[in-house]
């Protein structure tokens, strides 16, 4: 396809023409996909296989990326940027996956974003040396999950920095500044404005 306009890429297992905008990418078989200077989006299914993204700019999306599939996803040396919504939204499709690959970000940039930064739901998350910058929704947000956070940093996130709810994490050598309190209704005044913020749903964790 050759389009002034950006454009949609279905693709299954072969990886993506490096001038292509706009991907809708689906996995079926392990796949590695090095794109050098692509705006992505990509919803991984129910029965995606593991998916690693490695150089790649995700530019003004509605989200940038939509993963439903347990399998692992990793990223290396990218960058989003613009996202209306998460730019990465972790949220398998079967909480009592037993190989549950996880979701694995290093050396990432992310700028603007409408929501979080990062999502992740019932899974684990490794990130590190990575920078998380204006996120409307909290820079980090992980539910049920088992979170490793290593030399990042979070600046000028609004509501959180890093929201933990009913989740295990490690937090070493990082940072969190600038977090901003927000609206939310019926509340007519900014709330939160956490720097990190640990919820739990479960009175035995709060007793422990």
């Amino acid at each position: 396809v050759n389009m002034a306009t950006p454009r949609i890429a279905r693709l299954a297992g072969s990886p993506p023409s490096t001038n292509w905008r706009t991907l809708s990418v689906r996995f079926h078989t392990p796949t590695s996909w090095d794109a050098k200077s692509c705006a992505a989006a990509i919803p991984g299914d129910a029965t995606s296989g593991p998916v690693e993204v490695k150089h790649a700019v995700f530019e003004r999306n509605g989200g940038g990326v939509l993963h439903f599939s347990s399998a692992a996803l990793s990223f290396k040396h990218i960058t989003f940027t613009g996202q209306l919504w998460n730019a990465i939204s972790f949220v398998p499709f079967d909480l009592t996956a037993q190989n549950c690959g996880g979701l694995n970000v290093s050396h990432g940039v992310f700028g603007s974003t409408g929501n979080a930064g990062i999502y992740v739901r019932g899974c684990f998350l490794t990130i590190d040396h990575t920078s998380i910058d204006f996120a409307q929704g909290g820079g980090i947000v992980a539910i049920a999950s088992v979170v490793t956070i290593d030399q990042v940093n979070v600046a000028s996130a609004r509501y959180f920095g890093i929201l933990l709810i009913n989740t295990i994490a490690q937090i070493q050598g990082t940072t969190v500044d600038f977090t901003k309190a927000g609206p939310l209704a019926p509340n007519p005044n900014p709330v939160y404005g956490d720097a990190i913020t640990l919820w739990t749903t479960d009175a035995s964790w709060a007793q422990g």
